[in-house]
């Protein structure tokens, strides 16, 4: 499993970016409530990123373990007598 921990790195490191803040600059529009729209707005498109995200790490721990799991790879730890 230290292959697939070692893989995954980078997709985590991603979501974390993706898991920060998102503070509203801006200004006040008609009903005061623009900002939240538009955070609204940002939070679902990073909500989706976060998901094809996720997505992968399970395709790339779902290709690791495949071949980790093909016959002839897997070595008995018992002797032969």
């Amino acid at each position: 499993m230290k292959r697939v921990h070692i893989n995954i790195v980078p997709y985590v490191a991603e979501l974390a970016y993706l898991a920060n803040l998102v503070r509203s600059y801006v200004q006040p529009a008609e009903m005061h409530n623009q900002s939240i729209n538009s955070m609204a707005f940002i939070s679902s498109r990073y909500t989706m990123q976060a998901m094809e995200i996720v997505f992968l790490i399970y395709e790339h721990i779902g290709n690791i373990l495949s071949i980790s799991l093909r016959p002839g790879t897997f070595k008995s730890k018992r002797r032969h007598i």
